[in-house]
């Protein structure tokens, strides 16, 4: 039986605005199936808003949660099959860096939907080595022989000839790390990254990373990134968990950088919701409850309720979407609502913290949690959990 061609497209959509239907005209139509997958809607992905006065702490863990999820239905759903892998979007440059690292080069044909600079049009970069390998970036730091130091040695990669050891060392010891080294990936002058070199820049990561881990075989690697967010992906990708043990992730923002998470990422530190029999009914008892609660306020709700809340031209808006909210069902592990399909699911685990409450809070908690999340639609955030 001949392999089918499976097209994965994965949206990155935890920061700014990403339009879909944007990194889809860029695919190709040869494919005998396609599936679209949502770093927010099938991850769970939290928002990310760095900016303004909706700015807050990002849910680091959540967003590596969202990356594992997503990545396990890319390997599940591809299994035998030829597999054409498309990712874009918009999100911090670890979390772009961790993609790369799960989906990894092993994991089909790949192509990152990017621009080669802020407000060029979008365009396929194609991963595919051609041609022999390059040396777009130079590797300083690298000894000349093994190394039996442990500790933490620190990558910085960039496509700018910048670099602040400081700020490295600053943030390993933040991070409770000892660092035993400092190398760096630079260009000799400014690199842009685009479709005709990032192949080539792929192969050249993969190789000198490679390289430098077999120096030091002891220690674990800290990924420091300068971006665009298409040389974070290559530089996840490149990195090898056969040889590097652990690569801590840095996020660089304001002035500093912080450690954010390790990869590879211990999905068991999420706890498992117990699937006994009774738990199960109880968390549809109470997923019922919810919904029940949320049907009669779709109905009962008015324009009045809201003066509080929305300016009197806002209000009739607010309640067309409220009244437009379906029941997306009790299957999800986490909280969502998404105006853009018009659904929403309190998701296993919020059931199972509610099991216990008394049926009048579970319902404030349910109308209460549901508005709050609608009303951010007026400050573009879309999706939720």
């Amino acid at each position: 039986m001949t392999p089918t061609l499976l097209q994965i497209l994965v949206v990155v959509d935890v920061q700014g605005a990403v339009s879909a239907g944007e990194l889809v005209a860029l695919l190709p139509d040869q494919r005998d199936e396609r599936r679209i997958l949502s770093l927010c809607e099938d991850g769970g992905a939290p928002r990310v808003v760095r900016h303004g006065t909706d700015a807050g702490p990002i849910d680091w863990i959540g967003l590596a949660r969202a990356v594992e999820r997503v990545a396990a239905i890319v390997r599940d759903t591809s299994e035998r099959r030829i597999l054409h892998l498309y990712i874009g979007g918009q999100a911090p440059l670890p979390v772009f860096a961790h993609l790369g690292y799960v989906l990894s080069k092993f994991a089909g044909t790949q192509w990152l939907l990017a621009r080669r600079q802020p407000g060029a049009p979008l365009e396929r970069f194609s991963l595919a080595s051609t041609g022999a390998p390059g040396d777009l970036l130079v590797l300083h730091g690298l000894p000349t022989e093994p190394s039996p130091a442990a500790g933490e040695v620190a990558v910085y990669i960039d496509v700018l000839a910048r670099y602040d050891p400081d700020a490295l060392r600053t943030a390993v010891a933040a991070g409770g790390g000892q660092l035993t080294a400092v190398a760096k990936l630079l260009p000799e002058a400014a690199l842009t990254v685009d479709p005709d070199n990032a192949g080539a820049l792929a192969a050249e990561l993969d190789r000198k990373l490679t390289q430098l881990a077999a120096r030091y075989r002891h220690a674990s690697i800290g990924l420091f990134l300068g971006g665009p967010t298409s040389l974070a992906f290559l530089a996840g990708r490149a990195i090898n968990p056969n040889v590097v043990a652990t690569t801590t992730l840095y996020d660089h923002h304001g002035k500093h950088y912080a450690p954010v998470y390790t990869l590879p990422f211990d999905v068991r530190s999420e706890p498992a919701l117990p699937d006994d029999p009774a738990s199960v009914a109880a968390r549809a008892d109470v997923d019922a409850l919810l919904r029940a609660a949320i049907e009669s306020l779709q109905v009962d709700i008015i324009e009045r309720d809201l003066s509080a809340a929305l300016p009197p031209a806002e209000q009739p808006a607010f309640l067309r979407r409220l009244a437009a909210l379906r029941h997306a069902g009790p299957d999800r592990v986490d909280f969502s609502l998404s105006l853009a399909h018009g659904t929403f699911s309190f998701g296993a685990g919020l059931l199972e913290a509610l099991r216990n409450g008394a049926p009048d809070h579970q319902r404030r908690l349910a109308i209460l949690l549901v508005l709050h999340e609608l009303f951010h639609d007026r400050q573009d955030i879309r999706s939720t959990n």
